[in-house]
């Protein structure tokens, strides 16, 4: 009989997935690059203001320049990771709470809540989720705009 030849298979793929052991991120989760250190984004952007002078606002940009400014007076533009042109999006920060920083809801954007991590070698690291529920990673470099 074909149909007792398989009988097993399952069997056989309960015990290996029994043996298996999962290190890696789980589904939806993103692996931190080597030596990423949460910052406190509160006294990370009161530093960065004290430090730049004049600067009025911070810009966390991919190599790509996409990624978000954010504004001493509390404004933030986010320009599309995923966007050919420069798509930019007015909105403003919600809440800052240790290392996660979010935004508003604005024009239709959903808006998003992102955790900042300094990196070794001086760059930072974005992990977020849009209010869509879509997600996103991205190395960024901090500089001043003036």
């Amino acid at each position: 009989m074909k149909l007792a030849r398989y009988f097993w298979l399952p069997f056989f793929a309960a015990s290996l997935a029994a043996c298996t052991t999962d290190t890696g991120p789980s589904a939806g989760e993103v692996a931190l690059p080597v030596g990423a250190a949460p910052i406190n984004v509160e006294q990370a952007s009161q530093q960065f203001f004290r430090d730049n002078p004049g600067a009025k606002a911070a810009a966390l940009l991919n190599a790509k320049g996409k990624g978000f400014e954010f504004y001493e007076n509390g404004g933030a533009v986010f320009v599309s990771f995923r966007a050919i042109s420069n798509l930019r999006i007015g909105t403003e920060v919600a809440s800052m709470q240790d290392s996660e920083i979010c935004l508003k809801e604005q024009d239709g954007w959903s808006g998003a809540c992102m955790d900042i991590y300094a990196l070794p070698d001086g760059g930072y690291f974005l992990e977020g989720t849009y209010g869509n529920g879509y997600t996103f990673a991205e190395a960024v470099t901090l500089a001043p705009i003036f």
